[in-house]
């Protein structure tokens, strides 16, 4: 009996190309980015003081949420950078991606972009107005369920940004190896297309990006995590209130299913077909519930892996 085989050999590991990249998804290109002025955080780590020298007033007293109650409506004062011009478009409460952005692990050419470090970035003055908006409409809770609540909202839904934009890059190396590359960073191209239009973000994305941070909620934050995301601009609100579904006409999907549907629209924004199971390259470590994502990335310049870090900016 012949018993050779034929030896089995590593093959070599695709990376994206670095690039410059100046934008974040569903965040405005007017928008000025949110520079980091602070070490890096890991996304585990205890959430940061918030800015206490401001007043949040509510209109009306009921928070939203729960069966589609219109939200309330937000008056902030204490401080002047809370009258951003930027901020008035979105009636009084700024959405996740205003007050906080991704940048994604391609920026930079040769070596990373100081500017724009991978991660994400949390405006303090944003955080703050999120924690102010949840002790007023939460009362009885204690400042570190605040806190906390608010901190794992706005990580989470870029946490989910991260997600995608590491699905994507699967797709494209897939591509690759196929022999038949895609067009060069389909990641990047799909936000700059989306930055040219009107609603310069992706409906699917953002609604998809905060059913995450609604699944990922601690079981005691679930009603403020429910709240912020009724407060976000309607085209980020198409999800259940456990964000397990993303609604959809005529028939809602599943959120595994909205992540398969979300990834093809990368690859074809006109696409009216859905290739089954694509969420499985988003790494969530529980895929049923689709909570935990995996927040590691490879380094092309070594073996190592990079945990995905958060940095605060003013």
């Amino acid at each position: 009996m012949n018993d050779s085989f034929e030896p089995i050999e590593p093959c070599e590991p695709i990376f994206p190309e670095p690039t410059p990249i100046e934008i974040s998804p569903g965040r405005d290109p007017e928008l000025p980015p949110l520079e980091p002025d602070s070490e890096a955080l890991s996304p585990s780590a205890p959430p940061p003081e918030p800015i206490m020298d401001l007043e949040v007033e509510v209109e009306p007293e009921a928070a939203g949420g729960g069966v589609r109650k219109p939200p309330p409506v937000i008056k902030f004062a204490g401080s002047p950078e809370f009258n951003k011009p930027e901020w008035k478009n979105t009636k009084g409460f700024p959405s996740v991606d205003t007050i906080s952005q991704y940048n994604s692990f391609r920026g930079g050419v040769t070596t990373p972009d100081r500017k724009r470090p991978f991660g994400v970035v949390v405006s303090r003055v944003g955080y703050s107005l999120y924690v102010a908006a949840l002790r007023k409409l939460h009362r009885g809770h204690s400042e570190v369920d605040y806190r906390q609540a608010a901190w794992n909202f706005i990580v989470s839904h870029q946490i989910h940004h991260f997600l995608v934009d590491r699905a994507v890059s699967s797709l494209e190396m897939t591509f690759q190896v196929a022999n038949k590359p895609l067009s060069q960073n389909v990641w990047q191209r799909f936000h700059q297309q989306l930055a040219g239009r009107s609603q310069h973000f992706s409906t699917l994305e953002e609604s998809c990006g905060c059913a995450y941070s609604l699944r990922n909620a601690q079981p005691q934050h679930k009603d403020m995590a429910l709240t912020l995301a009724r407060l976000q601009p309607s085209g980020y609100q198409q999800q259940s209130d456990d964000g397990k579904q993303i609604l959809m006409k005529p028939k809602n999907l599943s959120h595994q299913q909205a992540v398969s549907q979300l990834l093809g629209t990368y690859l074809n924004q006109s696409t009216s077909r859905r290739a089954l199971g694509l969420h499985g390259l988003m790494l969530y470590a529980n895929h049923l519930r689709g909570t935990n994502g995996d927040l590691f990335i490879s380094d092309q310049h070594s073996t190592r892996k990079y945990e995905l870090q958060v940095f605060m900016a003013k």
